[in-house]
């Protein structure tokens, strides 16, 4: 009887013995055989042997989930309600699985943001989305920011109308199909101040080593 169904040990009956008691294989070689076959069946904490049935665990909760990580005791794997499986980050839950799919806590950034905004300084923040479409009618300053190390912020543009410059901020120097690499928006061939009207243009900024690269991808 290695283990019960809790998994709790106990050994044979016949094992004991009293001072004076003639020793027998028959009594002995038992016991140690079956100790030997329950520690068989626990599984190596150093991960040398897979478990070879299905592990069943605690429901555990947002702040102690029944599955956790070393050093992190609120970020695991908890059980909210039968049949729902929620994942906590430091004691928060930040996603949740059910037959439903998946929830998340906060709503992820759209893939593309579009801006109402037409003129005027308007922000293209990564953290928002990476992808951003704008509609320019007038002076329009393009407001990069948050964007992270290797990281590329992409801005579809649309000028209608024929007044306004487009000026930049956030952008450390651009680059164009020239040589050296140029630091200005105009070495490019674009002439922000004199955009045609109904022209389109992507724009495509990326964080290398800390600058803000700006591409002009297309211009038409």
């Amino acid at each position: 009887m290695p283990l019960d169904s809790n998994g709790i040990y106990s050994l044979p009956t016949g094992y004991f013995v009293r001072n004076g008691d003639t020793v027998s294989p028959s009594q002995h070689n038992p016991p140690l055989e079956d100790i030997a076959s329950a520690i068989s069946q626990m599984m190596p904490k150093d991960g040398r042997a897979p478990a070879t049935g299905a592990m069943t665990f605690s429901a555990g909760t947002e702040s102690n989930p029944g599955v956790r990580f070393q050093g992190s005791t609120g970020t695991g794997f908890y059980m909210p309600e039968p049949g729902v499986v929620s994942f906590s980050s430091s004691g928060t839950t930040s996603v949740t699985f059910s037959s439903d799919g998946i929830s998340f806590a906060t709503t992820p950034a759209p893939e593309i943001m579009e801006h109402e905004e037409t003129t005027g300084t308007v922000t293209f923040d990564y953290e928002v989305a990476a992808i951003h479409k704008a509609t320019m009618t007038g002076a329009f300053v393009m407001d990069v920011t948050n964007i992270p190390e290797g990281g590329d912020l992409q801005v579809n543009l649309t000028k209608t109308g024929t007044s306004g410059a487009l000026t930049f901020t956030g952008v450390t120097r651009w680059v164009l199909g020239v040589d050296p690499p140029s630091f200005s928006v105009a070495a490019t061939g674009l002439d922000p101040a004199n955009l045609p009207d109904g022209s389109q243009h992507v724009f495509v900024f990326s964080n290398v080593g800390g600058d803000i690269v700006g591409f002009v991808v297309r211009a038409e």
